[in-house]
């Protein structure tokens, strides 16, 4: 996607430079909604490998996905 294209290189070398990130989005044409899309999205496979790995219960996961969907929509809110 091209969240990922972006993601480490560029992503981190802009905000290393003092960019914001709705600013690097923007330049990227990168809508806020996709960026949190991938972001959940990386957040997820990382909870389904510890679910998989039995590292954390079923239970566990689908609190964490809760807590952390909630804590992404509220990154980023725009008008």
């Amino acid at each position: 996607t091209a969240v990922d294209t972006i993601v480490k290189p560029v992503l981190e070398g802009m905000i290393k430079e003092g960019k914001k990130l709705p600013e690097v989005l923007e330049l990227k044409n990168i809508p806020v909604a996709k960026f949190k899309k991938a972001l959940l999205k990386q957040y997820y496979a990382a909870i389904n490998e510890g679910v998989k790995n039995k590292q954390i219960t079923k239970e566990e996961a689908k609190m964490l996905r809760a807590a952390i969907k909630e804590k992404v929509m509220s990154w980023l809110q725009t008008k």
